[in-house]
Parts: C-alpha cells; structure tokens; sequence
C-alpha cells in the first residue's frame, strides 16, 4: 500500500523553516535598526535643544532678561536648514507667556527639567525640554522632528523591501535546494518500494552524488542488490530441493502403483497403499515447510498483494466448509461484517483460514460447535468448545511440528498452525491463542487474527 499521500515531506518542513527563521530574521533586524535610528534621532534633537538652552542660559546670565527676549526674538525668524524648526516659550513663574510662538505650556516641568515628545499649537509634534533661568523665569525649547520621522519611515520602507526580496530569494533557494533533495530521497524511497513490490533490477545506483545523501545511496543500493540476489537465491534453492525430493518420490509413488496393480494379496495391496499414503503425507510436508519458508522470507514484502473483500472471501470458505461440518456432525456459526477489505494475497488467505479451520474440525468432538467471526479491523476470530489447548503447550502452539493432545485421528505433521502465523506475518498480522469465553460454552481454542499495530 502506498503511503506517500500520507507522508509529510521533511525538505517542505526545511523550507518552511528558513523562510520563516529569515522572516523572523529580517524583522528582528528592522526593528533592532528603526530603534537606533529612533534613539539616534532623539539624541541628536536632545543634544540641539540643551545647546540651545545652554547658549540662552548664558545670555541671560551674562547679559540679562531684555537681551534674552531680544535673541531669542532673532531665533525665532531662523529657518532650520536639518529642517528642524525651533518653538520658544519664555514665561514667568506662574506660566503666564512672555514670549514666544508658543501658544500653551505643555506638559512638561521646569522645575524638573523635563524634556521629551509633545505637541504644541494644537498638532505639531515636536521633541521639548523645559527648564528654569532663574526662580521666576522659565524657558520652554522644541524642535520639530517631522524630518526626522520622514527619514525614519523611507529607511523603514526600503529596509522592508529589501528584506523582502530577501525572503523571497530564500524561499526560492530553499525550495529549489529541496527539490533536489526530494527527489533524490525519493529515488532511494523508490527502489525500497520497488524492492517491496518485488522488482529487482540489475542496476540498483540510487544515487550518484558525492553528498551524505549518495553515500546513503550507494550503501542502500548494495544492500538492495545483496537482498535481491538471497531472494533470488532462497528461491532457487527452495524450488531446487523441492524438485529434487518430490521427482523421486512421484517415480517411487507411479512404481508402487504399477506394483500395487500387479498384485493379488489384500496384505501386501494394503501395504503399498499405505506406503503410497506416506508418500503423500511426505509430499505435503515438504509443501508445507516450502510454503513456511517463502512466507517469512517475504515477511513484509508486498510484491502480489492487492486490495480483496475479506467478507466475501470468509463466507465462501465457511460454505464450503459446510458439509465437512455436518458429515462431522459440527455445528458452524458464521458472523461477518460487509465489505471489509484487506491489503492480500488471496490463496494465501485462503490457506491460513483453511488451516485454523482444519484444525478447529480436527479436536472439536462430535456433536461440537465452531465460531467464525469477522469484525471492522479487521479482526478474525476462529473459537471452538473442544478440548482446548493445554497451559503447557500455549507457549509453543505456533512452533513446526507441534501437536495438540486428544486429536481425533493422526494424520498432520503440526505444521498448519506454524504456516498460518508466517502466512499472517507475511500480510503485516498477528495471530494470537486468546483465551477461551468459558461462560459462553466455548471452552475450547480461541485465535485472533488482527493488524499488528492493532490493540484489542
């Protein structure tokens, strides 16, 4: 099953990250610069406005109050050549005006010296400091700063757009830089799907490039070929042997046959059949044991497996397991879910619920009952009321060769429950020895066959 529609790409995530660390980035240094150019700014007026009110200090010091009025009467017709106009206020103690083009004190204390931004004449921002010339004198000075926050806002305008073709310009180099890396990624992803799905080609160079990113690719490449080839070779060796064993025991089986034809005694045509009976047991043992090996050495591997209505499936096995059951005199209970679907390979479905109902039907007694039952999961339950399985035999039900206690007859080699554990492991489930619904009547084996990272 593909699960790239449902995987969250690492190189967007990587993108998304340095665009928004350089956002982060270009604000952080925008306001960081627009706080000094603001602080520098202030400074500067501040540093004009005490000079100002030094030199005027210094007047009136030296030169009285007639003199002061008269400066600053002169400063007022000065035009700023920084563009920073200068307001007086030169009053008396209570606040009355003495001159000045200053219509109101503002809130500012010149007992205190205060200085800072305020707004005279009703809308005109400017930076302002009061202070006092002598116990009944007090002077007010202020610079418009209308210039210097025009300066501020086209440095903020160009700073803004700069660093937005910045963020622009990363975004493009990020996502270019993780394209490439997404697709070379997914060359590697694309031959472990491949490898899962069963194609084994010749070349398996993932990726050429000289980057961490090739050396996993060439390391994942040559691991790719070495797996392929074992499989190549388990089967080979599988097929091999079963063809070596099975040719001579059909050319012992057609020569027992050929005799048994040319015999009269019942002992002796007793005899070969049997011999012929083993034969065939042995033949099916060696099926089975080809069947358990293939199964787990594909473990995980999804090459033959497609998309199959469970529900469907189950009840036309159970149907055909209807009249084994009444010639058995079992009694069948069917409960199954619609439409539930599963990832398989069919005729190995097939094989691993033939298996556990073969097995349910081979220690249940006459007169006994089988419960089949397919949940949303999906979940598959086989329980029976026969003998049931012993404690000291639960742990190692699953193994080869294992048999239960009080089968009804002796054919089996205790190899079915082993192959439906590895024909489940195979399809990503688990088949699990649950324990028995006593209450129920149903005190005999009880299997689950569930997802593996399914919890129940």
């Amino acid at each position: 099953m593909n699960d790239k529609k449902s995987t969250i790409s690492i190189f967007r995530k990587l993108t998304l990250s340095a665009i928004l660390l350089s956002l982060i980035g270009v604000l952080a240094l925008y306001f960081i610069s627009y706080q000094l150019s603001s602080d520098a700014s202030k400074r500067s007026l501040a540093s004009a406005i005490d000079t100002d009110i030094a030199g005027l200090a210094d007047i009136y010091v030296t030169s009285g109050r007639d003199e002061l009025i008269k400066r600053l009467s002169d400063r007022q017709a000065l035009v700023s050549l920084e563009g920073r106009r200068a307001h007086y206020l030169l009053a008396d103690r209570s606040g009355k005006k003495i001159l000045g083009d200053v219509d109101e004190w503002p809130n500012l204390s010149a007992h205190l010296s205060e200085q800072g931004y305020a707004t005279v004449n009703g809308n005109v921002p400017v930076y302002a400091r009061a202070t006092l010339l002598d116990r009944d004198l007090q002077i007010l000075v202020a610079r418009e700063y209308e210039a210097d926050s025009n300066i501020l806002n086209r440095l903020s305008w160009i700073f803004l757009t700069a660093g937005g073709v910045i963020i622009i310009l990363v975004a493009l180099i990020s996502w270019q830089a993780a394209l490439r890396l997404s697709r070379r990624v997914g060359r590697i992803n694309d031959g472990f799907e491949n490898f899962e799905l069963g194609k084994y080609p010749e070349d398996m160079i993932l990726d050429d490039g000289r980057d961490e990113i090739g050396e996993l690719a060439r390391h994942s490449g040559r691991n790719l070929a070495r797996l392929a080839n074992m499989v190549k070779t388990h089967r080979h060796i599988s097929e091999h042997v079963a063809h070596e064993i099975r040719t001579p025991l059909m050319h012992l089986d057609n020569r027992l046959l050929d005799i048994l034809s040319k015999t009269k005694s019942e002992e002796k045509k007793q005899s070969l059949s049997g011999a012929r009976q083993e034969i065939k047991s042995i033949t099916a043992m060696l099926d089975s044991l080809l069947d358990i090996a293939a199964s787990q050495a594909r473990k995980g591997d999804r090459a033959g497996l497609s998309e199959i209505n469970f529900s469907e499936l189950l009840t036309d096995l159970t149907e055909l397991y209807l009249g084994s059951m009444e010639d058995a005199d079992v009694i069948l209970h069917v409960n199954i879910a619609p439409n539930i679907m599963l990832y398989a390979e069919k005729m190995q479905i097939n094989r691993m619920i033939s298996n556990l109902l073969d097995n349910a039907l081979k220690y249940v007694p006459a007169g006994g009952q089988i419960w089949v039952t397919l949940a949303h999961g999906p979940v598959l339950t086989i329980e029976d009321n026969g003998p049931g399985i012993a404690p000291d035999q639960r742990g190692h039900i699953f193994e080869r060769f294992q048999r239960g206690a009080g089968v009804k007859q002796t054919s089996g080699h205790g190899l079915g429950l082993a192959l439906a554990k590895a024909i489940a492991e195979r399809h990503a489930l688990v088949i699990l020895l649950a324990d028995s619904q006593e209450d129920k009547g149903r005190t005999g084996a009880k299997f689950i066959i569930k997802p593996q990272e399914m919890n129940i």
